[in-house]
């Protein structure tokens, strides 16, 4: 039996469309929610042999919260303005109408930092947005690293 959506509500993009072959369907379940439902949540993520910590965030508040990164970027303030808004023109590709999205290829994070296997954080003050293929994420937990400090 399969499960279905009334009328009034909106098909999730995660319920109608399988993950990408290659990427863990719960870990794609969860991103979608992230670009359809602007879900953050605090994960740790493996990947190449890296692990990577943060809050998963949407395509679309990564792509806003890029653009502000190149908008206050040193150098001429033209150029910082013309990348910015260059960014921000594609994030109408996370937004979604009465049509199923298809599903994610990316997974997007916030206040990322990579950890060295000792447990200790290799970033050295402050993390960072970090984007990666879904289909490249060999594991990953709920919950976020902190650094000891």
């Amino acid at each position: 039996m399969t499960e279905q959506t009334s009328s009034n509500e909106p098909a999730l993009a995660s319920q109608l469309m399988p993950p990408h072959p290659k990427a863990d369907w719960l870990l794609s379940m969860l991103v979608s929610f992230a670009n359809e439902l602007s879900l953050e949540l605090g994960v740790t993520i493996n990947t190449g042999g890296a692990i990577i910590s943060g809050t998963l965030i949407g395509g679309k508040t990564y792509l806003v919260e890029l653009s502000e990164v190149f908008a206050k970027a040193n150098g001429e303030q033209a150029v910082n303005d013309a990348l910015s808004q260059g960014i921000l023109r594609n994030q109408n590709i996370y937004e979604t109408d009465e049509t199923p999205a298809l599903p994610p290829a990316y997974i997007h994070l916030r206040n990322a930092r990579f950890w060295a296997p000792d447990g200790e954080s290799l970033a050295a003050t402050q993390g960072f947005l970090w984007r990666a293929r879904l289909s490249e994420v060999s594991g990953f937990s709920i919950g976020g690293l902190e650094p000891t400090d």
